[in-house]
């Protein structure tokens, strides 16, 4: 999680990494070891900052969750709340309680110093991959005081830069240009891919979705379905054509049947017995 998510997810009413984080903190804060839906977030939130405002270890006059709900509140008020769950975590959580104490013995590292200060001896902070930087002032009438230095990857090399050449800020800006800065240059990279190959996972599951939904093209025969009415249509007028066709080649004319036998040629008798072959000569046998 980078800060600027978290302060992006402040800002909407419903948000899943504020639901989660919430979840996470209740659970912590009452030592559940089934954990909370998200539904009974909001009452068992609102019975811990009851009990509170009871016994004294909140000044709120009113709990805010009777008014609206935790994602109806402003940024600055659902800030506050978290801020809360994670002292009463400190405080109330047998396995936090458990890893601050025992740190070594799980080769856990959970402390944590400042980077560097600059001339006016202020304190600075950077946690994580982020390029956010902050800036810790110590006053003695209202206590420590922090404040963002850098958000972006452009602040954070502008700030390098712009820090002088005297030893403390020397310092300081050595360790932003070869530490920090490739640290975020690495994490933004790798989030890219991530994106990208998130995405190219989104389009190929809207294509195979596109395809399932898709309706195949039909392989059967069409068939076709006529009525009576167009068959018996159909035959009457084949018929009628037929029978005209055979009448007028079946019945020529008078005329023509006599000048047909008057040009056919005379028969011509000839026996292969008789070992003669056909001669222009007509032959008659037996007198005729």
């Amino acid at each position: 999680m980078q800060p600027e998510e978290l302060e992006e997810a402040l800002r909407l009413e419903n948000s899943q990494l504020v639901d989660d984080l919430l979840c996470s903190f209740l659970n912590n804060a009452l030592n559940r070891k089934k954990p909370i839906a998200i539904q009974q977030c909001g009452k068992e939130l609102t019975k811990m900052i009851n009990a509170s405002i009871k016994s004294g270890d909140l000044s709120w006059k009113t709990n805010p969750l009777y008014i609206k709900s935790f994602g109806e509140l402003e940024p600055s008020e659902k800030l506050t709340i978290l801020r809360i769950l994670i002292e009463w975590q400190l405080q109330e959580c047998s396995a936090i309680r458990e890893a601050i104490e025992m740190p070594e013995s799980k080769g856990q590292v959970i402390t944590t110093e400042p980077i560097g200060m600059d001339s006016e001896k202020r304190y600075y902070w950077h946690f994580g991959d982020s390029p956010w930087l902050w800036r810790e002032k110590a006053k003695l009438k209202t206590g420590c005081r922090w404040e963002t230095v850098c958000r972006t990857l452009d602040e954070l090399e502008h700030f390098a830069e712009s820090l002088s050449n005297k030893k403390p800020e020397e310092s300081l800006a050595l360790y932003i240009t070869e530490t920090i800065i490739p640290r975020v240059q690495n994490a933004i990279r790798r989030r890219e891919r991530q994106e990208m190959a998130r995405q190219r996972q989104i389009m190929a599951e809207d294509l195979i979705t596109e395809r399932r939904l898709r309706p195949r093209r039909s392989t059967r025969t069409t068939r076709y379905a006529f009525g009576d009415d167009y068959v018996d249509d159909f035959v009457e007028q084949g018929s009628e054509k037929d029978g005209s066709d055979a009448y007028e080649s079946s019945s020529p004319e008078p005329e023509e049947k006599e000048s047909q036998s008057q040009s056919r040629a005379t028969p011509m008798r000839s026996s292969a017995r008789l070992g003669l072959r056909s001669s222009t000569t007509p032959m008659y046998i037996n007198g005729a």
